[in-house]
């Protein structure tokens, strides 16, 4: 784990990491032709807005989220794990915070549950039941919910560094 923490940190591997992030969210996710929001972008989701989005994707739209869903957001938790967590790596966390480079790590494999929870949904339609997009929507609730605090932690140890406070990892 310590070197692929210690290759996250590296200049060049952040920035990839935090380009790739963002032009991930900014510009290939957008441009899939869904016809609707994705149900991953939402803060959750009622069966019955499930099944209308889930019928208006259309069963062109319904394919080619079911690819990006295990492709292509699946990549995207690997680029934003490695830079929230190459960020933390990089600020020197003492010790008694050594632990806080696991928190992107699980919001990722949330991350990654869910898609399979949403690709689920997709394959499955017009035959999925009430059961199955309360916990697709679940997954997608916890993962808003638990992604923003990992960001702020990564912010709040950036900044801590850069005013310099730079414990000494022990």
């Amino acid at each position: 784990m310590s070197r692929y923490l210690a290759f996250a940190a590296k200049t060049p591997v952040l920035f990839l990491s935090f380009f790739s992030s963002g032009l991930l969210l900014v510009w290939v996710f957008p441009a899939l032709p869904v016809g609707a929001p994705l149900l991953d972008t939402l803060p959750g989701y009622s069966p019955s807005l499930a099944r209308e989005l889930l019928g208006n994707y259309g069963a062109e739209g319904r394919r080619w989220y079911a690819v990006a869903s295990p492709t292509l957001d699946t990549l995207l938790p690997i680029c934003y794990t490695t830079f929230f967590a190459g960020m933390l790596y990089r600020c020197q966390l003492p010790g008694r915070f050594a632990w806080v480079v696991f928190v992107p790590i699980a919001v990722a494999l949330w991350d990654l549950l869910e898609n399979l929870q949403i690709t689920s949904l997709l394959l499955s339609y017009p035959d999925v039941t009430d059961g199955q997009i309360l916990w697709a929507s679940a997954f997608t609730w916890v993962k808003g919910v638990v992604l923003v605090p990992a960001m702020l932690l990564v912010v709040v140890f950036a900044v801590l560094y850069r005013m310099g406070s730079r414990p000494r990892r022990g």
